[in-house]
């Protein structure tokens, strides 16, 4: 198996969206403030970089700030607007000045943006003070009298976050692996689960164990996670481009990187076809401390 890996650690910029004044500022590792961060999974009417600044550019920085200025554009109605005006009300409320959405903090216009923010993606999201998934088909409880973790008080709400489409993606793997601190949230941006009250759900719906959802074990550490491991993982996921499946799990790799190109993409989902013809088993056994697999 060949892996393209570049040594040393590269230094990134990062471009945040203001949750007060709904306005981009860019920003150095060394620089970088708390923020909060959004995992997903694309819609349709996603807003780009480019959509962004064309939707903000003649709006006024009212003390509602911009994000809630956006009502009034045409384009206000949008699915990829509203997710961005909720997750900054979000991030808002918990105290954040900040968040990072992938939809139109990355410039998808720019090549060299896009391969900077992939090997940029799992520290990122490691680094986020909190990461809000948002479960588009998982639906609000009822109203209810007295406040209830959604998640464990109804049958039906369990079902549906068991089979959302967030499962099933290729780049939420490693959003789900890196944030410490991971907020679940229904199509009403409703909290109704954290990833530290519900590791071995997760870890039922993943068949990936507890020690790597809880951060005990890096998936990175090659002694505690074999290869094996980890592409089994990435095998029960799909992506919308066949090429993303080679690009959505550097991150379990550390110290693999990419330049964002076809060469580099064959390589990689040759790899996958290849070696996903063999049995890829994702049984984990502790003995004594290790993870075998």
């Amino acid at each position: 198996m060949t892996l393209l890996v570049l040594s040393g650690s590269c230094k990134h910029d990062m471009r945040l969206i203001n949750t007060n004044t709904g306005e981009f500022e860019t920003f150095w590792d060394t620089q970088r403030p708390q923020y909060a961060i959004l995992s997903h999974t694309w819609g349709d009417e996603e807003v780009s970089y480019l959509d962004y600044l064309f939707l903000t550019s003649n709006l006024p920085a009212t003390s509602a700030g911009v994000v809630h200025a956006l009502l009034k554009t045409p384009r206000a109605d949008s699915a990829g607007i509203r997710k961005i005006q909720n997750c900054c009300k979000l991030a808002n409320s918990r105290g954040f000045g900040w968040v990072w959405v992938d939809t139109c903090c990355i410039d998808q216009s720019s090549s060299a943006e896009i391969s900077e923010a992939i090997n940029s993606m799992w520290a990122w999201y490691r680094d986020a003070a909190e990461c809000y998934v948002y479960l588009v088909d998982v639906s609000a409880m009822p109203q209810r009298d007295t406040a209830v973790d959604d998640l464990h008080a109804d049958e039906a709400i369990r079902e549906q976050f068991r089979s959302a489409r967030w499962f099933g993606r290729g780049w939420t793997l490693q959003e789900l692996l890196a944030p410490k601190i991971e907020l679940f949230c229904n199509n009403l941006w409703e909290v109704i689960a954290e990833k530290s009250d519900i590791g071995e759900e997760l870890s039922k719906i993943t068949k990936i164990p507890l020690v790597f959802l809880d951060g005990t074990v890096s998936p990175s550490d090659n002694k505690l996670c074999s290869i094996a491991m980890r592409m089994s993982w990435v095998s029960r996921r799909q992506t919308t481009r066949i090429e993303d499946m080679a690009y959505c799990m550097l991150g379990l790799f550390d110290g693999l990187s990419c330049v964002y190109n076809w060469r580099f993409s064959r390589r990689v989902t040759t790899i996958l076809s290849t070696h996903g013809k063999r049995p890829w088993t994702s049984q984990a056994y502790l003995r004594h401390g290790q993870l075998l697999s």
